[in-house]
């Protein structure tokens, strides 16, 4: 695979405090076999001070991938990973607005079959875009028409 075709570090949480921070604080997405968490912004959760804080601010979207053992075996757990990398790859990223989201697998995913993983990317990107979609602004009131003054009898 060329690094083209890579899950760019860039584009990766990596660090624990980002994924705790993501995991504790972020809005939940939840599919039959994924529970995602998005965050906008990791900066308000972090000291301002920490070097962490300021490199954790996204100019682009970043996304972690946990994937518990659930008593699986280790090539199973690997085939998952792959899998999901490929799909946040693809179908996620080109996609997502600057947030940062933590994948997490549920048990029931080792079973899972690629298009049912798809499926449910599917179902997160959408998910994710009205999460971090600004609120719609209440439309504003038409101005009052003003009526025309009678005319004064002569």
């Amino acid at each position: 695979m060329s690094p083209a075709q890579g899950f760019p570090r860039r584009h990766r949480l990596t660090r624990g405090t980002e994924l705790d921070v993501v995991r504790r604080e972020g809005k939940r997405v939840r599919t039959e076999h994924l529970e995602v968490r998005v965050l906008a912004s990791l900066q308000s959760f972090l000291r301002a001070d920490s070097p962490l804080a300021r490199a954790a601010e996204p100019a682009r979207p970043r996304v972690g991938i946990v994937v518990p053992k659930h008593r699986q075996s280790g090539v199973a757990r690997n085939r998952l990973k792959r899998r999901l990398r490929e799909l946040v790859r693809l179908r996620l990223l080109p996609t997502l607005p600057p947030v940062a989201l933590v994948v997490r697998v549920r048990p029931e995913a080792y079973g899972a079959s690629f298009e049912q993983l798809a499926r449910q990317i599917e179902r997160v990107r959408r998910d994710v875009a009205r999460l971090t979609l600004p609120p719609a602004s209440a439309p504003t009131p038409a101005p009052p028409v003003a009526e025309p003054a009678p005319e004064p009898e002569p």
